[in-house]
């Protein structure tokens, strides 16, 4: 695809956490409509370069561009909120929702960030016949229909990692960056987040995902990077990876029986 394409740029990211250099010169790029997964084992280096990207933490060097309009921007050491308002959203290993409320209500209150309404949010949900259609839809999209009034606390493991999507979809990103959204799921639950991602992938969407599970990796990416000890080892088609001997030699144990 063509640069027009691209709607996030990672160039020659580095950072150390005192000697520890946890991201050492990743570069790479996101292509509109692609899910690009991000494996290697515990240490590589997967959730600081998340959070590079997102604003949680500023890199020590290198710069983040993501797509805004016609043009790609610097948005390199922003905060998480103005980062996720240009177009970025992010669901985490350990869902970010609130528990004290309904399935409706945390996907409300994402509606209502993005059209700029944060200062009524404590007015009653209800109150917006308008997001009606909207919220029904992303209820529907993700399987939350029939809980829509249960309180995130009474949800399910797997209905949790649901909504923590769903509140980061309501923001209409760009570009989803998803933690292990497998992490810690049934088999059953697996299924069904694997066709939720591949029902979202294409269009405007892109996703980078940080995954464990090389069965989930195969089946919904587009391209597929190997991290180790805070580089990138590798980075092409998940098939094609998968076969290196470099990345077949970093991962002895279970990488390599799940590998073969």
């Amino acid at each position: 695809m063509s640069r027009a394409e691209e709607v996030l740029v990672a160039e020659g990211l580095h950072k150390w956490f005192g000697k520890l250099h946890a991201v050492d010169g990743v570069s790479f790029r996101l292509r509109r409509g692609e899910v690009l997964s991000i494996v290697g084992p515990n240490g590589a280096g997967k959730t600081t370069l998340l959070n590079l990207i997102s604003g949680v933490v500023k890199p020590d060097a290198g710069r983040v561009l993501l797509r805004r309009g016609g043009e790609l921007i610097d948005i390199t050491g922003r905060p998480p909120h103005e980062v996720t308002r240009l177009g970025l959203g992010r669901s985490f290993q350990i869902p970010n929702i609130f528990d004290g409320l309904t399935v409706e209500e945390n996907i409300l209150i994402s509606l209502l960030t993005r059209t700029g309404r944060t200062g009524v949010v404590r007015r009653g949900y209800r109150d917006f016949p308008e997001l009606d259609e909207e919220l029904r839809e992303i209820m529907e999209t993700f399987g939350l229909g029939e809980v829509r009034g249960r309180l995130g606390s009474e949800l399910s493991h797997g209905m949790r990692k649901k909504l923590d999507i769903a509140v980061s979809f309501a923001l209409k990103p760009m570009v989803l960056l998803l933690d292990e959204p497998t992490s810690g799921l049934t088999q059953g639950e697996k299924r069904d987040m694997v066709d939720l991602i591949k029902g979202l992938r294409g269009g405007d969407y892109s996703f980078i995902i940080v995954e464990h599970d090389l069965d989930v990796v195969r089946e919904v990416s587009d391209s597929l990077i190997v991290m180790h000890e805070g580089r990138v080892l590798a980075h092409d088609e998940p098939e094609k990876v998968l076969q290196m001997s470099e990345v077949i030699s970093a991962y002895l144990g279970g990488y390599h029986e799940a590998i073969r």
